[in-house]
């Protein structure tokens, strides 16, 4: 089985690094599909899909899609075009569509001369990551009507403490088949730098998949 894994938007290189030495410690190999979100502002979202999956189609193995805060917004675009397909991971996903400051907001971060004052401290690529971030919030709503139909089985790890998501939201999508809801004892938006339960699990249910 091959473990893909989406990272979140400002995830950092050494971060990553660090996440991939975690589960290389537990015997899996992950590999990192994404290093900027940023360059895929100017991308469709058909071209998004397109790049994601040969990206992962590209090998006959089956596959684990591990995502993160951001990244799982773009599995949420790009899983039903992957072939062997045996469970996708969401950690921290942000289940909520796009409000009407939002929109202003990514409306104004593409008028460099309205930038309000905040957005011209940023640097461009910021800017460009939370134009994409804003963008790609409405393919949840696509995400969860496909989901009726069920695809494969889906975890969704969250950390207790976490302000960014909406745990509401993640436990009513709980009810959808085949998905299973862990809380970790954790503030950190992305509890798999504190928890080594995750992956654990993660390598739980994909060893017992492949039995």
């Amino acid at each position: 089985m091959r473990y893909f894994y989406l990272k979140g938007m400002s995830a950092t290189k050494d971060e990553i690094n660090f996440i991939k030495d975690k589960f290389e410690s537990e015997g899996i190999q992950l590999e990192n599909l994404v290093d900027d979100y940023a360059t895929f502002l100017k991308k469709s979202d058909n071209e998004i899909c397109e790049v994601l999956s040969q990206k992962i189609n590209s090998f006959d193995d089956e596959v684990c899609l591990i995502c993160h805060s951001m990244g799982c917004n773009f599995a949420f675009l790009t899983y039903p075009q992957i072939n062997n397909l045996r469970r996708v991971v969401l950690v921290s996903p942000e289940f909520k569509t796009v409000s009407k400051e939002e929109k202003e907001r990514i409306e104004e971060s593409i008028k460099p001369d309205k930038f309000p004052t905040e957005i011209k401290r940023m640097s461009i690529n910021k800017i460009k990551n939370i134009a994409m971030f804003l963008r790609s919030k409405k393919w949840i709503k696509k995400f969860m009507q496909c989901n009726l139909s069920y695809i494969c089985p889906v975890d969704i790890f969250y950390s207790k403490g976490d302000k960014f998501v909406s745990q509401d939201a993640i436990r009513n999508f709980s009810r959808f088949k085949g998905v299973e809801v862990f809380e970790i004892d954790s503030n950190n938006h992305n509890p798999i730098l504190e928890s080594d339960d995750i992956i654990l699990e993660i390598k739980r249910k994909t060893l017992q998949s492949r039995k």
